[in-house]
């Protein structure tokens, strides 16, 4: 085996249970593994599935692996915390609101503390944002950071140590005709709830929970690339919810990303071990053509596009070159996935962000001309 195939053979062993395909990984490929499991945020289901199946490492590496998933399990404890302390206190208010992907997911999973946890996103919609806003200051004692790069979706805070995201808009389309829908399903569709130890936490509803994972997901794999964690998420949610089918179809169909679902699909059955029953749709040949596509970029570029980049800070010139190149080649390879939502984002999106980016440079240039 590669370190692809050993990576891949480890998650699904985390996910699923059961023996990986290996009884010794070679001294010489443990590093690379472990580096690669990095770079696809999956790190944890690794060394879960490493240390249950009893396959034999060195002792350095044993220890590393033992020591990750301590200090994992620990984050992921303090997470939960930190989502059930929310909950109480937007319920004690009255808040309307739902959190979503995180520790909603990381709770379906067969070992819940191992999955890596990035930040806390929550939704408060337009008419109770700006009280829960308010009552997160003064009870929480936060300071709002400056919204995200766009100023389209979020404003941020850090409380004990984690950083949470408030979301005003959920999900951002450059079509306009998809924001609308999607907004509309958003505000019409009555939150689920997932329990966590004693508090229920409010979330989408399964359909609309899968969409907008989904969503995400195909998202940054377009833009600058995602990891394969994202990948594990939508095949947790898929096999945890008895869905409506129809619902579900209606929607992507509805959004013009049918075809990019059951292209994602491929990945989930065929290499991370969703059982094909599962999987809501059809899969067919014509899917899986996109498969090492797909898969291209996520072993390229790993978590949210952070690897294999020459320019890796956020400013500048060069990056923005850079960035626009990467996603010029990425919505080529994948433009007939989500022709409705591509198109937008090519003759309105792009030269937007392009126009965004010059103003920048001229705003830089006027200072430093001052300076």
């Amino acid at each position: 085996m590669n370190d692809k195939e050993l990576l891949f053979s480890l998650v699904r062993s985390s996910i699923w249970g059961g023996k990986p395909d290996i009884d010794e990984i070679p001294q010489d490929l443990i590093k690379p593994l472990l580096l690669l499991a990095q770079k696809q945020t999956v790190k944890g289901l690794v060394a879960e599935a490493l240390m249950r199946s009893g396959i034999r490492l060195y002792r350095e590496d044993a220890y590393n692996v033992f020591n990750f998933h301590r200090e994992l399990s620990r984050t992921n404890f303090r997470m939960f915390e930190m989502v059930k302390a929310l909950c109480r206190l937007l319920e004690s208010h009255g808040i309307r609101f739902c959190v979503v992907k995180g520790q909603t997911i990381s709770a379906l999973y067969r070992v819940c503390d191992m999955r890596t946890p990035g930040d806390i996103d929550f939704y408060c919609d337009a008419s109770s944002f700006e009280q829960a806003k308010h009552i997160l200051q003064e009870q929480w004692q936060v300071e709002f950071e400056e919204e995200d790069e766009d100023g389209e979706q979020h404003l941020a805070f850090t409380y004990q140590g984690v950083l949470f995201e408030m979301h005003y808009r959920l999900m951002h389309f450059a079509s306009a005709s998809n924001q609308k829908i999607f907004d509309d399903y958003l505000h019409s569709i009555p939150y689920h709830h997932l329990l966590i130890d004693d508090v229920r936490v409010p979330t989408l509803s399964p359909e609309l929970n899968v969409v907008y994972t989904f969503l995400h997901l195909y998202h940054h794999l377009v833009e600058m690339g995602v990891a394969l964690r994202q990948f594990c998420d939508v095949a947790i949610l898929l096999n945890h919810y008895q869905l409506n089918t129809a619902i579900l179809k209606e929607m992507l169909a509805r959004l013009g990303f049918l075809r990019a679902f059951t292209a994602v699909g491929t990945i989930l059955v065929d290499h991370l071990g969703l059982p094909e029953r599962q999987f809501p749709f059809p899969i067919t040949k014509k899917d899986r053509h996109y498969s090492r596509l797909i898969l291209d970029i996520v072993f390229k570029h790993g978590n949210f596009g952070k690897y294999n980049r020459k320019y890796a800070s956020r400013s500048g010139v060069a990056y923005y070159f850079e960035s626009f190149f990467i996603k010029l080649s990425h919505y080529r390879k994948l433009f007939s996935l989500s022709s409705k939502e591509n198109k937008a984002v090519l003759f309105y999106s792009i030269p937007r962000k392009i126009k965004l980016s010059f103003q920048r440079l001229q705003k830089s240039s006027s200072v430093f001309d001052k300076a």
